[in-house]
């Protein structure tokens, strides 16, 4: 769980805290508290240490709050290189749809051509569950999209793994605020989306 808090990123379970050679800025988060969550723009990202982050069934969740859009940008990425056993979630080209999507073996299973389209602006509760192949897109304990994908996320030390920024060199990044990014090493049931929404995780 990386914790945005006094203008400081720390993970508060496993101590990965997350660096950055840029100088994002700390905004204020949706309860309008100053340096409690993080602006990422075209040069801001941060980096997430190495470590094996999936083992099978897994949720990921934040709060998200979408500002401008661009080609594919990240919101955030795991692997260890472009087409290499990465997990991805990701607006939409020129969109603030959310997509998902897992890479092996240079091959793509996505979750694509969505439903959800995020107000901008707007805070939002994002959660991407993983159960077996089965991926869903939930914004604000809604589900909005579900498809099964080819295969799962391998267990596998990830290494190259960054919020705001893409392995792809072509991929833009956009512009949002973001804050409480958590991994779940289970897809969460939806009274437990709700509960990490209504902070009760």
């Amino acid at each position: 769980m990386w914790s945005i808090r006094n203008n400081q990123t720390r993970d508060l379970i496993n101590k990965k805290d997350l660096y950055s050679s840029t100088n994002p800025n700390f905004v204020t988060d949706r309860h309008g508290v100053l340096g409690n969550a993080v602006r990422l723009t075209q040069n801001d990202y941060f980096t997430i240490p190495s470590d094996i982050y999936f083992s099978g069934d897994f949720t990921i969740t934040c709060w998200i709050r979408p500002i401008k859009s661009g080609w594919f940008p990240r919101i955030i990425e795991f692997g260890n290189g472009r087409e290499n056993n990465n997990v991805l979630i990701f607006f939409e080209s020129d969109t603030f749809k959310i997509s998902f999507g897992i890479y092996r073996d240079q091959k793509a299973s996505l979750l694509e051509n969505v439903n959800n389209k995020l107000e901008i602006e707007e805070w939002v509760h994002l959660a991407v569950t993983l159960k077996n192949r089965t991926a869903s897109i939930y914004v604000n304990s809604n589900l909005t999209d579900k498809d099964d994908l080819f295969f799962p996320a391998f267990r596998i030390e990830r290494s190259v793994n960054y919020i705001g920024k893409s392995s792809w060199a072509k991929d833009q990044a956009g512009e949002f605020d973001l804050d409480e990014i958590k991994i779940f090493g289970k897809a969460l049931k939806i009274e437990e989306i709700e509960n990490d929404m209504n902070n009760l995780y």
